[in-house]
């Protein structure tokens, strides 16, 4: 009977686990967003907005690189859109 009880205990705290780091992924995710401005409307734009929000340890301890400035970000990922619809980037 334990070895029943153990099983029901743990998945509790996986479900207790999962449901207290959503929220509380969600609540720094709004603060963070309250510190830097309002999130914009569109889909693309929210994602473009909430990774130039991200500090730059995060990109290089995540990547390998880092991009010295928002500009660069924004080229890079302009050309990466152009060369994924087949398109000339001019900028």
């Amino acid at each position: 009977m334990g070895s029943k009880f153990s099983k029901i205990g743990d998945f509790l705290i996986y479900i207790f686990g999962t449901i207290f780091f959503t929220v509380y992924g969600q609540l720094i995710l709004k603060w963070r967003i309250a510190n830097v401005g309002t999130l914009p409307t569109e889909l693309i734009d929210k994602v473009f907005f909430y990774l130039c929000m991200e500090e730059h340890q995060m990109w290089l301890k995540t990547f390998g690189f880092e991009y010295s400035t928002n500009n660069d970000f924004e080229q890079a990922m302009l050309g990466a859109y152009a060369k994924k619809l087949g398109m000339e980037y001019l900028v």
